[in-house]
């Protein structure tokens, strides 16, 4: 199949594909000029796929009925499906397998036949959630494939139709999945109880996005900050003012009472639970660093110093502990 042989060491032809790749010149055709024997070796052959989907045709015929050899190249390059034996692209369970180790860009090379099966659709949402931008958009009204999708792909909810995009049991499941879901949901269902109490148990973050009267309602705040410390920072001053909601934040992260009054703070402090609770946990502050100014930089050597905060809350917690050593 070549004219002129170039290329007749398997080594340097492979380090040959392989540099060129890795530098982006891709000489995949290259192939076309190595001896015979090089041509049809499924290294090179892989290499060269790599921006040559017809490398394929130079494998010898056991190569080109060896499964698991083909699976590799699609993974490679999805363009090389055009020179693969037809019964395969459109067998169920062969390209289903490819899909579980190449990336969701993968079915868009698929044939027409499998991206109209139902079923296969289904199966394959479950392997990979990413795939539904590339699904028939009927499959995207489908109320099962979308919730199998953001169950195995997180930040899909946008692909979802908009006539099933704010039901409710599509959108907990895309809540679940990732927590970045929620600012994008219709404001009636951040406005519903159950639905936000659902949402913050999974990911406390999503209170900041709820309809302001339910991030009043302290029973969805003490869940919120249960599942997320910080979550009290998107509450009104009379909830980050609320011991109970303040004690759940501490035990979750003690470092959320730099969201606290000082007034309550020290308060708080003065609980035995919660000054145990900070001195066994004082390696959460490094998490708090802030940059330093130059000239601060300049004076200690250093690029961070600790939010400064904390370190008042951390002297208040040694005074706590000093006056109970002397009692």
């Amino acid at each position: 199949m070549n004219d002129i042989i170039k290329h007749t060491d398997l080594y340097e032809f492979l380090n040959f594909l392989e540099t060129a790749h890795y530098n982006k010149t891709y000489p995949g055709d290259e192939i076309k000029n190595a001896a015979e024997n090089l041509q049809k070796n499924r290294d090179v052959i892989k290499a060269a796929s790599y921006s040559y989907s017809k490398a394929i045709l130079y494998a010898g015929k056991r190569l080109k009925k060896d499964k698991e050899f083909l699976k590799e190249v699609l993974r490679i390059n999805g363009d090389s499906k055009e020179y693969i034996d037809e019964e395969l692209i459109n067998d169920n369970d062969f390209i289903l397998d490819v899909l579980k180790d190449s990336g969701q860009s993968f079915f868009k090379y698929i044939s027409n036949h499998l991206k109209e099966d139902r079923e296969f659709t289904l199966k394959a949402v479950k392997i990979n959630g990413a795939v539904i931008a590339y699904v028939d958009k009927k499959f995207r009204k489908d109320k099962e494939i979308m919730i199998e999708a953001v169950k195995h792909g997180g930040f899909l909810l946008d692909y979802a139709d908009d006539t099933i995009k704010n039901d409710k049991e599509l959108a907990l499941q895309a809540v679940k999945a990732n927590s970045y879901n929620f600012e994008y949901l219709d404001e009636k269902l951040k406005s519903d109880k159950e639905f936000v109490l659902s949402a913050v148990k999974h990911w406390g973050s999503n209170i900041q996005y709820a309809d302001d009267k339910l991030k009043s309602d302290k029973q969805i705040a003490l869940e919120a900050v249960k599942n997320w410390g910080f979550a009290i920072q998107h509450l009104p001053e009379k909830l980050k003012n609320d011991k109970d909601v303040v004690l759940e934040a501490v035990r979750n992260n003690w470092t959320s009472l730099k969201f606290v009054s000082n007034k309550l703070s020290k308060e708080i402090i003065q609980n035995i639970e919660v000054s145990e609770l900070i001195k066994n946990n004082m390696h959460e502050i490094e998490k708090h660093e802030v940059s330093s100014t130059e000239e601060e930089k300049q004076k200690t050597g250093k690029a961070f110093k600790y939010d400064p905060v904390l370190l008042l809350i951390i002297a208040e917690v040694a005074k706590v502990e000093a006056k109970n050593k002397i009692k």
